[in-house]
């Protein structure tokens, strides 16, 4: 299972089961992960967060298993405006996207 962040304004991690696993910072270079080293048997929490630290924000990653995408998501056109949510300029984390892996033993 791969997860590829291919683009982020400002910060992005990835997260599996509490620990991180990527970050990028701004950046549309493509990077990945093989998170399937990563997951144990049952239930596994996969978290996607990015953060902002001013002006506007945007993302796109996605994920995939065996080759298929399961999850393509994306705001906004990286370091265009307008930014996603109509330009909102709020600083922090400004989006999660969390979801639940259940892995093979």
């Amino acid at each position: 299972m791969v997860v590829t962040i291919n683009s982020v304004d400002d910060n992005a991690t990835v997260t599996v089961n509490g620990t991180i696993r990527l970050t990028k910072t701004f950046s549309n270079t493509p990077q990945s992960v093989d998170i399937a080293p990563y997951l144990v048997p049952g239930a596994n929490t996969v978290q996607f967060e990015l953060s902002n630290t001013g002006q506007g924000w945007s993302y796109s990653w996605r994920m995939a298993a065996n080759g298929t995408i399961v999850i393509d998501d994306s705001c906004a056109v990286w370091n265009t405006y307008p930014a996603c949510v109509n330009d909102n300029q709020a600083v922090g984390v400004v989006y999660r996207h969390t979801v639940t892996v259940n892995s093979q033993p």
